[in-house]
């Protein structure tokens, strides 16, 4: 199946709207038969428009190759969510890396804290059982840590 073109899409995108503004021009500007036969035919033509967006998401949502890349960039529903109440899109993505970056400061703060913890934990028990130094500095060292 061929992937979904993005012009194609877009094309197809702008007809639609295009029919939408003319039923409501010609909504609004009525003059008896000849306006609705106009009507019709745009009517028509909207449907025809639909239907081939219609096929085209289908195109996209059911291709048969999994691995295969659309030109289609998968939108995540907040962001359209953020649209569709009238707010900046940037502000969502400025909201996402100021979220990912507490995050990313957490987990690097745990991390330093473990790796902190495991070598007083190694040195207390090499000091505590001489014995045990050598298991001790293996599980160390295969954890990625040092011991001096």
């Amino acid at each position: 199946m061929v992937p979904v073109v993005l012009d194609e899409v877009d094309d197809s995108l702008r007809a639609t709207i295009q029919n939408l503004y003319e039923l409501i021009i010609q909504s609004n500007d009525h003059h008896g038969p000849p306006t609705q036969n106009a009507q019709a035919n745009s009517i028509r033509s909207l449907a025809r428009n639909l239907a081939h967006l219609s096929n085209l998401a289908a195109q996209h949502s059911n291709a048969a190759n999994p691995s295969s890349k659309s030109s289609i960039p998968a939108i995540p529903p907040e962001i359209i969510q953020y649209v569709e109440e009238g707010r900046n899109p940037d502000i969502y993505t400025r909201e996402f890396v100021e979220i990912v970056q507490k995050h990313n400061q957490l987990l690097k703060g745990r991390a330093d804290s473990m790796a902190r913890f495991q070598h007083v934990l190694a040195r207390e028990m090499k000091g505590a059982m001489p014995e045990l130094e050598g298991s001790v500095r293996q599980i160390v060292e295969a954890t990625g840590g040092k011991l001096d």
